[in-house]
């Protein structure tokens, strides 16, 4: 019985994976990024505008596979943004266990700013989860 249950468990986080879409909330309620939306092609990162959720960075790619072992499998991209007020790197990886039971997929956001004038570098840390 147990066995059925972890080959229930890894064909749905393989066709969750498969299927390209996956959305993540931020663990931290007051964190800056609240959400991040993966999908076959595209990585979406949101931003908290007022008391609102909206759509801030989009990137026509999604992170790559990079290692694959100890009962999990790692997908890692980075990205860049750069606009008047900072050049931007995200760094976007999200983890897939497999064969652990009550484990879901998790995923981890570090933005670094360089701002454009005297206001200090800033790196921001964000950790995820799956929302089902």
């Amino acid at each position: 019985m147990k066995t059925h249950i972890i080959i229930i468990i890894m064909l749905s986080l393989i066709s969750m994976n498969l299927s390209g879409q996956m959305h993540f909330i931020n663990n931290d309620n007051d964190g800056s990024f609240p959400k991040i939306e993966i999908n076959n092609t595209t990585t979406t990162l949101f931003a908290k505008i007022g008391d609102n959720t909206k759509p801030w960075l989009h990137w026509n790619e999604v992170p790559k596979n990079i290692e694959s072992g100890k009962g999990h499998s790692k997908f890692k991209m980075i990205v860049y943004n750069n606009d008047g007020i900072a050049n931007r790197t995200f760094e976007i990886s999200y983890t897939i266990p497999y064969g652990q039971a009550n484990t879901a997929p998790t995923a981890y956001i570090k933005a670094s700013y360089l701002y454009r004038d005297k206001r200090p570098s800033k790196i921001l840390e964000e950790h995820f989860t799956l929302i089902p």
